[in-house]
This record gives structure tokens, sequence and C-alpha cells, in this order.
């Protein structure tokens, strides 16, 4: 068995229930849970190394986002790959903006991050 094939399985056979989905923020693109308000949204996958350093990122930075999981929703990840013409995850939006994949760390780097953050109607 290969590893693609070891992991499908793995994810094939949790529980609906399981505790990786209970902290996990299902949302409508682009509003936060105040719906007048652009927020961060982050299109992921549960075992993407880059949605991982993206999430540390926000977290570090102490701003809430909201996710999307695209593992096995073919509805999000169809609508993902319209709103962005890219497959790849993650794709993250500071409201209307669309900052990418993990470029957000390039924007960081450059100390524009905070700035788009900043830009954000709250």
């Amino acid at each position: 068995m290969n590893l693609l094939s070891a992991v499908f399985r793995w994810f094939s056979n949790r529980p609906s229930g399981s505790t990786a989905n209970q902290n996990k923020k299902v949302a409508s693109p682009v509003m936060s849970d105040n719906e007048n308000v652009p927020g961060i949204l982050m299109y992921e996958s549960r075992i993407c190394g880059y949605c991982m350093a993206a999430k540390r990122l926000l977290k570090k930075k102490g701003w809430d986002y909201q996710s999307i999981v695209v593992d096995g929703n073919s509805d999000a990840r169809h609508e993902m790959m319209e709103r962005t013409g890219r497959h790849t995850v993650p794709q993250i939006f500071f409201g209307e903006t669309h900052v990418g994949g993990y470029d957000m760390a390039a924007l960081e780097a450059d100390g524009k991050l905070d700035e788009l953050y900043e830009s954000l109607e709250r």
C-alpha cells in the first residue's frame, strides 16, 4: 500500500464526529461571525503543511479566521477554485482581497500583513 492510499483510507475510516472537526469553523465565504464585517477566510486541507503553517501564523498574530475544509467536500473545493482559479490549498482571503496560498508569509516578512489586516473593515 502506498502512502497516498494509506492516508485516504485513514480519512475514509474516521468517524464523522471526530475531534479533528470539533474545533473547525465552517463558514460562508468572507464573512465573520458578524455578517456585516469581512474577515479572514482560509480554504484548507487537514493534511496540508502550508495550511498548518498559515494557521500557526494567524494564531501567533491573535487573529480570528474562518476555515473551510475542502477535504471530501467537492462543493467547497469547487467554490474555492471558482473564486481563486487555483486548486491548491491554502487559499486565503482578507476580506475580498485574495492573498493566495502561504504567500501570507512573504507579506509578513515584508511587514505588509499587518497593514492588510488593519485595512479590514471592523
